[in-house]
Order: structure tokens, then sequence, then C-alpha cells
């Protein structure tokens, strides 16, 4: 409780330091559209740009800037990561309900069955810095 009394003191004592920049629109949307033109162009993000637009003699201008095109392409390039870890989570959750159904059937000598869920996190922390 100490903690957040403390950050809301820093946060309050420093906006006069803050630069507030009036909403532009949605993000999303905006998001959304460059995604949406990028994909109807075989994923050339360069086609999402305003500046392309003119060159194309198209005659089309975007609300957004080329700069946030670029932005957009590197999350694209960024979640690629994350696409992977609802099977990791999945393939996690499973191997640790098989822990504690493994762990119904041995012998434990009076040591509850749900250790062994417990000794994952414990062994990561201590493993991974060897």
């Amino acid at each position: 409780m100490v903690v957040f009394a403390l950050g809301l003191c820093a946060v309050y004592s420093t906006t006069k330091f803050y630069i507030v920049t009036p909403p532009k629109g949605s993000v999303i949307i905006h998001a959304a559209g460059v995604l949406w033109i990028a994909s109807r162009n075989g994923w050339d993000f360069e086609s999402a740009k305003s500046s392309s637009q003119g060159a194309n003699g198209h005659g089309r201008e975007f609300e957004w800037e080329d700069d946030f095109v670029d932005e957009v392409r590197q999350t694209v390039r960024a979640s690629r990561l994350f696409a992977y870890f609802p099977i990791f989570w999945t393939a996690y959750s499973q191997m640790l309900t098989n822990f504690v159904s493994q762990a119904g059937t041995m012998e434990t000598h009076g040591i509850p069955n749900d250790i062994l869920t417990m000794i994952d996190p414990l062994a990561v922390m201590v493993l991974i810095p060897l």
C-alpha cells in the first residue's frame, strides 16, 4: 500500500513536466486500415503509405503518416513471436495437470499431490541462473 502511495505522489508531483497532446482518433482503426491495405497488396506495407499513393497516381491520401505505417509493420513482425504462446501455455497447463495425476498414483509418504506443481516454479528460479 505504501508503494502505491509513493507512486501516486511521484506521478502527481511531476505532472507539470508532462507533454499533453490532444487525441487524433483511434489508433486501432488506423492500424486496421493499414493492415487492410497491406493485405490487399500482398502484405506490402509501402502501399499503405500516403507518400506512395501520390507516387502511384491514385491521388489518395490517408489520415495516418508514413511513420505510423512503419510502426505497424514493426508491430506485425514482433507479434509473430506471440503466435506460439497459446500453444506453449496449452501444453504447459496439460503438463501440470499430468503432474498432479501422476503424483496421485505415486507413494508420496504424506507429501500432498500438489507439491509437484509448486516445485516447477522453484526449479525454474533456481536452474535458470545456473
